[in-house]
């Protein structure tokens, strides 16, 4: 009872506690005060600055500066400073000649006009074009929010992407893009969006703390959105025609355009202000409940099978340090799966040196992840810090140097390695590398094509500063600490003598394949082969079929432990070449994928008979670029064909009369997968009879088989 009553208090206190917590703002960033008129000796703006960033399309991988399509003159002021995620992610944030003082309606503004006269500005319009082709996405910020464009979708909800385009192209066809807004277009025409108009919101400092000294005046910009269209009016006036223009066009004018106009709204805080551009994206709504409960439900289950595993080893690894010398045969036949190779397991592997590298920075990237998730999920590295997710991984990465040589030092003393320079090296050197040899190749081809995502020249020597000067030193660091401490010892001995891993047998590798035709109505016949006749049994006698006696082609693939393909050929088919590759040789192979996993159809060898479509090049191409080998068959013996000395006679003494071609391929494949113990004796058979082969030369050796 006492513990009942202290346990309830306790909830009480909690929730007591609960009520008196105060909450805030992650990320860190400042929110930004504007005002209509300027305030001395107040961090109040007046002026409203558009930022231009970098323009990229779902239909192209590269992105582009907003300069590079020379959309108007962009002003000589300096450019925000960019941190080393945003230079990594490409982006290129460029102040633009849009202005807008707060709470000020602008209606109608011109700034500049695009003339295609000269060479060099036909050179810009054909880039507009290839733009409005790829429907490439302009991205604008406007205090530190992005600038959407709304717009109803087909399910009638209001969708805000981070992006609005260019233009819009009306294809040969007279289609274009869902967010073109041109009506009555002609097909095989540009439509360029020359005319913007923003609709900036904000919350009013009116009864706020933070907007005492301010007012009515003062407010937080909580949304920016914009609406796109293509005037050919300077004037702005909602008739004028649209500016229009078509690829063979030689002299085009474009005047840019825009307005602004301010909306109160009081209903939304700064700090909620990104809630209505999440919603729009795709599976942003985490399950927070989900994931705890599938959480805790994997760690209780882990737990519990961890113990058992951990009492159950613990019992086996003390009995094997005990007796690992006198363990009887009759020991070993009794134990199964990971006891019967318990004294190899811990053998240091022939590539000690890579494992251990590889192992270092693996743990260096697992690391590094992980404090990188834990951070976003913790909100510091929201959208509104621009970059903070790349730079928070590439200093991790970094920093993280220690545990990367620290682990792939133990590893390689556990190995027995001795040489710890190279080991030191390589961990430090050999993956960063290889990374970095990438990103280089990578950069100069988006160099090559004026790509905003090509990485400055002085951005790539803070990188480098990074890797040499930062990490490397750490690596070194975490390598003395490993070589300083004991190697680790494996919980059980290890045998002196390796366990022999016995080679493949050969009927591993052959994969044995043919047509034949089945009969619906079953008739015992006299074999064609002498497998099926006993000795002292004389052949039956052989009964004649009609021409029109229903039946039906297979084409049969097995190998030692069972079927690999049996396939019931269409009525009135005729296998040719490529009906040989379509629907033979290319579901084989991906069942042999299936089968053998990574080892695919690595050694696997075809033995088929000399048939036109198997002789025929693009089989024989299909199956080089697979990387079959084709085992030689004799030109004028068919003697060696599996199908033909065992599986076809097989199948037609066992099958029963069907009425159809359904029932009769159910049918035989039922009887193929009834014997997989008999797929190995053939190949037995299949040795034997390669040796006749050889010794006859080549020729028939069926009369030689006793």
């Amino acid at each position: 009872m006492i513990q009942i009553v202290d346990m309830t208090i306790k909830i009480f206190l909690f929730i007591l506690f609960l009520s008196s917590i105060n909450a805030f703002y992650l990320p860190g960033l400042a929110p930004n005060t504007f005002c209509r008129t300027s305030i001395p000796d107040s961090k109040c703006k007046t002026q409203v600055e558009v930022f231009v960033n970098r323009l990229d399309s779902v239909e192209s991988v590269l992105p582009y500066e907003y300069a590079y399509f020379d959309f108007c003159t962009v002003i000589d002021e300096p450019s925000p400073v960019e941190n080393l995620g945003q230079v990594l992610f490409g982006e290129r944030i460029r102040p633009s000649p849009y202005k807008a003082s707060f709470n000020f309606f602008l209606y109608k503004f011109n700034i500049d006009t695009f003339t295609a006269t000269d060479v060099k500005q036909q050179k810009y319009l054909k880039r507009l074009m290839k733009g409005m082709v790829l429907n490439y996405q302009q991205h604008w910020i406007i205090d530190n929010m992005p600038v959407t464009l709304c717009y109803l979708n087909s399910e009638n909800k209001e969708f805000c992407s981070r992006g609005f385009p260019i233009g819009c192209y009306v294809t040969k066809r007279g289609q274009s893009k869902e967010t073109c807004n041109i009506r009555d277009g002609k097909n095989d025409t540009f439509y360029i969006f020359n005319h913007l108009d923003f609709e900036i919101s904000y919350h009013s400092g009116a009864g706020e703390t933070w907007g005492a000294a301010f007012g009515e005046d003062g407010g937080r910009i909580i949304a920016a959105k914009v609406q796109v269209s293509s005037l050919n009016s300077e004037t702005c006036e909602r008739s004028a025609q649209p500016v229009m223009f078509q690829s063979t066009s030689t002299e085009v004018e474009i005047p840019f355009t825009y307005s602004v106009s301010f909306k109160r709204n009081n209903d939304i805080r700064w700090a909620s202000r990104w809630d209505y551009i999440l919603k729009s994206l795709p599976q942003t709504s985490i399950q927070w409940f989900s994931i705890l409960n599938s959480l805790v439900v994997v760690l209780f289950l882990s737990g519990m099978v961890a113990m058992i595993l951990v009492r159950t080893l613990f019992k086996d690894i003390a009995r094997y340090n005990q007796i690992v010398d006198n363990i009887s045969e009759e020991d070993a036949q009794e134990e199964s799966g990971w006891k019967l190779v318990h004294g190899d397991v811990f053998r240091p592997p022939s590539k000690g040196m890579l494992l251990s590298v590889l192992v270092g920075n693996g743990v260096q990237i697992a690391i590094m992840s992980l404090i990188t998730l834990i951070l976003a999920c913790l909100g510091f590295l929201s959208p509104s810090s621009r970059g903070a997710l790349m730079t928070c991984a590439i200093v991790c990465y970094v920093l993280l140097g220690t545990p990367a040589g620290y682990t792939s030092a133990r590893f390689y003393k556990m190995f027995g390695g001795g040489n710890w320079k190279k080991n030191v090296l390589m961990t430090a050197i050999a993956c960063p590398g290889v990374i970095f040899s990438i990103f280089f190749i990578l950069n100069i081809v988006l160099w090559a094509n004026g790509s905003s995502a090509a990485i400055p020249f002085t951005t790539f020597i803070a990188l480098l500063a990074l890797w040499f000067c930062v990490s490397t030193p750490l690596v070194f660091f975490g390598a003395y600490r490993g070589f300083k401490n004991h190697a680790p010892q494996s919980p059980v001995r290890t045998n002196q003598i390796p366990r022999q891993i016995p080679e493949q047998t050969f009927y591993t590798k052959p994969l044995p394949g043919d047509e034949t035709w089945i009969y619906h109505r079953q008739i015992h016949h006299k074999s064609t082969n002498a497998t099926w006749i006993d000795e002292g049994e004389s052949p039956t006698t052989i009964v004649r079929r009609s021409k029109f006696e229903p039946k039906n082609l297979f084409c049969i693939f097995f190998k030692s432990n069972g079927p690999a393909l049996i396939h019931d050929v269409d009525e009135g088919k005729t296998i040719d070449h490529n009906y040989y590759i379509e629907n033979c040789l290319k579901p084989v192979v991906k069942e042999i994928w299936k089968q053998r996993n990574s080892a695919g159809t690595k050694g696997i060898k075809l033995l088929h008979d000399n048939a036109g479509p198997h002789r025929h090049s693009d089989a024989i191409n299909y199956l080089a670029e697979e990387r079959i080998n084709i085992m030689p068959h004799p030109p004028y013996s068919s003697d060696l064909a599996s199908c033909d000395y065992w599986l076809n006679d097989y199948i037609k003494y066992n099958l029963s009369d069907q009425p159809n071609e359904k029932s009769l391929a159910r049918a035989v494949s039922k009887v193929v997968k009834n014997i997989p113990e008999e797929f190995k004796n053939t190949f037995d058979k299949l040795l034997k009879r390669m040796e006749l082969c050889i010794n006859n030369h080549g020729d028939y050796f069926e009369h030689l088989i006793k």
